[in-house]
């Protein structure tokens, strides 16, 4: 199994902040204001169940299936402003939420894990995982039939995802990222994608 942990690191960009990440891809104004919503909403999930956690260890009192369905049930709610869960997405919520709380309690006496900075990396790299897959799937509504990988054109892209830039494919065909099969940019839902296309993927996808 994944581990989100893997997947929220700094492979490309630090990030500093939530609005200066978003303000450098290559998004429309509106998907960029989606993407902060989101973006902070999970920031504010995360800070709350870190201080579940530490709650927790001051009464000597770890609960963790409460845990965990106070993680899902919020993450849900969050989604559902922005996009409908189907049985994909459903699942992909609960690896989630049964990861991070697994690795919070694996590592119980590192201040990183229960931080602002696990918390904010967290909260991009969701923002577009998830719009992403909502992007995906309105572009086939509205009857896009085809896709185009677009990557950030500066030295901080690595090498899988520079070959793939401006490649152009049907809508329904996986990008091949390295040895990753991607329905889009930053897509950790459909496929078992690798750690390392994942983490800090500022790529975007553009329909036609």
């Amino acid at each position: 199994m994944r581990l989100f942990d893997e997947i929220n690191t700094l492979s490309e960009d630090e990030i500093l902040d939530i609005d200066t990440y978003f303000d450098e891809m290559e998004l429309t104004e509106e998907e960029k204001k989606e993407r902060k919503k989101f973006a902070y909403e999970v920031d504010d999930m995360m800070l709350f169940i870190f201080a579940l956690f530490l709650t927790m260890r001051e009464f000597d009192y770890m609960n963790k299936s409460y845990i965990i369905g106070q993680l899902q049930s919020r993450y849900s709610e969050i989604i559902l402003q922005h996009l409908s869960i189907d049985s994909l997405l459903d699942d992909y919520i609960k690896k989630f939420s049964e990861e991070i709380v697994d690795t919070t309690l694996k590592y119980p006496d590192e201040k990183y894990y229960v931080s602002d900075d696990r918390a904010v990396v967290t909260a991009v790299n969701e923002a577009n995982t998830v719009l992403g897959y909502g992007e995906f799937a309105r572009a086939k509504e509205k009857g896009c039939t085809w896709k185009e990988w677009e990557t950030e054109h500066d030295n901080k892209v690595r090498k899988t995802h520079r070959e793939v830039n401006r490649v152009k494919i049907p809508i329904d065909e996986p990008f091949v990222v390295g040895d990753s099969l991607m329905m889009y940019a930053h897509d950790g839902i459909t496929f078992n994608a690798e750690v390392k296309e994942l983490a800090g993927c500022r790529c975007t996808t553009k329909y036609f």
